[in-house]
């Protein structure tokens, strides 16, 4: 009888727990939001931060440099308690060169970021340690000698010639619109492939047509992207069972290592005939006894360290040229310097020609190499757009040791870092109250030479042991590209467009660059 007394007794007592529990948790929630409803950031409890980065996830880039107008330079972002992650955001120039450069083995790329890039396999931008010391090493030596600097620039102004200025001269006759970003990620993909691999897959053509090789790249991105967004055992468990964008992979895999074996095979096949050959791969093939510490498959080794490469030099130069003629369509100051210094040139060269340009076969003109190099109010544009809008806005690093960065902010193992260089291009700390303005005269001295120290105030090509080493062939691919459509056609960017970057991991716009081509009259 005492047993069913005391079971009736907590029955009334707890009865009314479960509606008292509920308003207590309708309480809290009310109070947490009344406390943070007008705050730019807060890291609420169980969700953290999650809410704001939902909330502001389709202008990621923008949302940071405001963060960094209104909550400072650093901010920690505190992921779900079920996800664990603690993330540092920091667009601090002291923390950024402290972590790339002065205590740069402190803060590696860490394994679960290197677990997310494993869909381009085992090349220089998805290895660490060892590994990528050496293959660090061998491509810098690559990328620096001469008759590899000399080959990607004649690619580049080959393609130019033969595919780029055609398909514009196409369009024109048509009367048609173009997608800009369509067009220059056409461009960036042949060019890279003609320079790292030897040939043009021919994807820039007035037919536009389509290619599985820089359409499989295009899943890797987003993969990469989607991965960095969430928890590794999130996308780990999509992985496992095949759905969402993880159901793409094995088929981006396969189709990447499908095209690289036929590129590293056609290479080998050349080279055994005789013919000279200085791309990339070639000069790779050529310098095998270099190689023999790498202790790597030849082939493993030829076709991630290629597909790296061209990954990497495609997108850089899409996105460098796409809001290049962006910013160029908006300030037509700039436009007309950019064509006085390229009319001006010309003429010059003409005179020393008696008259003499070099003329494509459809009458539009060219530059060549020489005139290229003294175009610097090109290449400080160039800087410009890349200063507002970087290719690759987003860094991500991990921490091995407890540490305490420049502006006192500590971090410790387990934390990711993230650095932002959009936001960074646009601190008036770092560029002028005019930060926002398109203005490639601040990259200048007095004489029209680049300034030193204005390099060193930008971080597009990072900075330390790990700077792209690409970054030369980059300008070798956008400045003939760039000079050669300014000079001969009028690129006129539409009205009304929406014009807002995508999420991912490169800078792209979410719905293009719609324009018209136009010849210019001599």
């Amino acid at each position: 009888m005492i047993f069913p007394s005391i079971l009736a007794s907590l029955e009334y007592h707890f009865r009314g727990w479960p509606e008292l529990s509920l308003a207590f948790l309708c309480y809290l929630c009310i109070r947490w939001y009344l406390n943070f409803k007008n705050q730019v950031l807060a890291n609420f409890p169980i969700v953290g931060a999650l809410p704001y980065i939902l909330k502001n996830f389709h202008r990621l880039h923008d949302w940071y440099t405001e963060l960094a107008s209104k909550v400072g330079y650093s901010y920690l972002f505190k992921g779900p308690i079920f996800g664990g992650q603690m993330i540092f955001l920091t667009c601090d120039p002291r923390n950024v060169e402290y972590i790339l450069k002065k205590n740069f083995s402190n803060f590696p790329k860490g394994q679960k970021f290197l677990e997310t890039l494993q869909v381009l396999g085992q090349g220089i931008i998805s290895v660490e340690t060892e590994t990528w010391h050496h293959q660090r090493k061998l491509a810098s030596k690559m990328f620096a000698a001469k008759e590899f600097r000399s080959f990607a620039a004649f690619a580049s102004q080959k393609l130019v010639e033969d595919a780029l200025l055609p398909t514009l001269d196409h369009v024109h006759a048509q009367a048609s619109v173009i997608d800009l970003q369509n067009l220059f990620l056409r461009y960036a993909f042949d060019s890279s492939c003609a320079i790292i691999l030897g040939r043009s897959p021919g994807f820039l053509s007035p037919s536009f047509p389509s290619n599985e090789f820089s359409e499989a790249m295009d899943v890797a991105r987003e993969i990469i992207f989607n991965r960095n967004m969430m928890p590794s055992r999130w996308w780990k468990l999509l992985r496992w069972l095949g759905i969402g964008a993880e159901r793409k992979v094995p088929g981006a895999i396969k189709a990447m290592d499908r095209y690289t074996s036929h590129y590293v095979s056609l290479m080998r096949e050349d080279l055994q005939r005789g013919v000279e050959a200085n791309c990339l791969l070639a000069i790779y093939m050529n310098s095998q006894e270099e190689r023999k510490d790498a202790l790597l498959d030849e082939d493993e080794f030829l076709k991630d360290t290629s597909l790296a490469l061209v990954y990497a030099g495609r997108d850089t130069v899409a996105s460098g040229l796409t809001y290049f003629f962006y910013l160029i369509s908006k300030t037509p100051r700039v436009e007309n310097k950019l064509l006085e210094e390229l009319r001006l040139l010309r003429a010059i060269k003409n005179t020393k020609r008696n008259g003499c340009g070099r003329k494509h076969v459809d009458g539009v003109e060219m530059f060549d190499l020489e005139e290229l190099r003294e175009l610097t109010y090109l290449e400080a544009a160039l800087y410009e757009s890349m200063r507002l809008y970087p290719p690759s806005p987003l860094n991500l690093k991990s921490v091995l040791q407890e540490d305490v960065l420049p502006d006192g902010s500590v971090v410790r193992p387990g934390m990711q870092i993230i650095y932002s260089t959009y936001a960074m291009g646009r601190l008036k700390s770092i560029w002028g109250e005019d930060c926002l303005e398109f203005k490639p005269e601040r990259w200048l001295d007095d004489n029209g030479h680049l300034k030193a120290e204005a390099k060193l105030k930008f971080f597009g090509f990072s900075i330390g042991p790990r700077n792209c080493i690409g970054k030369e062939m980059a300008f070798a691919q956008m400045k003939p590209a760039a000079a050669a459509m300014l000079f001969n056609f009028q690129v006129q960017v539409l009205e009304g467009q929406s014009i807002s970057p995508k999420p991912s991991t490169v800078l792209q716009l979410k719905h293009g660059l719609k324009a018209r081509i136009t010849r210019r009259i001599s």
